[in-house]
């Protein structure tokens, strides 16, 4: 029985170590892919000045254009974030099947957690969002 106790211990403790790092490894993903899209529009921007000698005209026009497709890049990857967290929760659920009572009000404190966390980004993402022309 201590075996099997210590072994339910461990794999839990594992799962939560493993959670964690594929947790902070996804929340860092998130982080780049909105400082690269952010940068983007100004980037590019920038790049098509130099390049092309673009008149003050063209800027004005183009500008938008950029911004736009910055906009619609945002969008596809907050539908890829919404599709993994579905995918998160349907996992966490399963595996919540799988402990004890005392395992899952920890579990639960840990999903918790993450939400808030998750919570902190995705409203970091949306004043991003709005600030953005």
């Amino acid at each position: 029985m201590k075996r099997i106790l210590l072994g339910l211990i461990l794999i839990f403790v594992l799962g939560n170590v493993s959670g964690a790092f594929i947790g902070a490894r996804f929340q860092e993903e998130r982080h780049d892919k909105r400082d690269k899209v952010d940068n983007l529009k100004v980037n590019l921007l920038d790049l098509l000045e130099r390049k092309l000698s673009l008149t003050p005209d063209q800027i004005s026009a183009i500008e938008p254009l950029i911004g736009e497709a910055c906009r619609e890049i945002r969008q596809v990857y907050q539908r890829g974030a919404d599709d993994i967290e579905q995918i998160v929760r349907q996992y966490h659920d399963r595996i919540a099947l799988k402990l004890t009572p005392v395992q899952d009000v920890i579990f639960k404190e840990l999903e918790a957690e993450r939400q808030r966390e998750n919570e902190g980004i995705d409203q970091l993402d949306l004043e991003l969002d709005l600030g953005q022309p």
